[in-house]
C-alpha cells in the first residue's frame, strides 16, 4: 500500500480508532472471510447467495442445492 494515498491513510486512521489492524495477506482459512475467499475461489460469484454466506458466517454446513451438482461454475441456472 502507497503510505501517500488519501484512502490508505483513511484506512489506518479509522483501523487505529477501531482497535484493528490492517492486513494484506490472506483471511485465515477458518475465519467467516476465509471460508467465503474459498468458496468464491471453487463455486465463482453466483454461487453465493444470502443463506450460503450466513452459512458460512456462522461456521455451519451449507444448505443443501448450495453447490451445482453438474459441477458448473457458480449457481447460474441453465437456460
Amino acid at each position: 500500500m502507497d503510505a501517500q494515498d488519501p484512502q490508505h491513510i483513511g484506512a489506518l486512521f479509522g483501523a487505529m480508532i477501531l482497535g484493528v489492524e490492517l492486513s494484506e495477506e490472506p483471511a485465515p482459512a477458518d475465519s467467516p472471510l476465509g471460508r467465503a475467499q474459498a468458496f468464491l475461489a471453487e463455486h465463482g460469484p453466483d454461487a453465493l447467495t444470502d443463506e450460503v454466506f450466513t452459512a458460512l458466517r456462522d461456521g455451519r454446513p451449507l444448505p443443501s442445492g448450495a453447490i451445482p451438482a453438474d459441477g458448473r461454475e457458480g449457481g447460474t441456472p441453465p437456460r
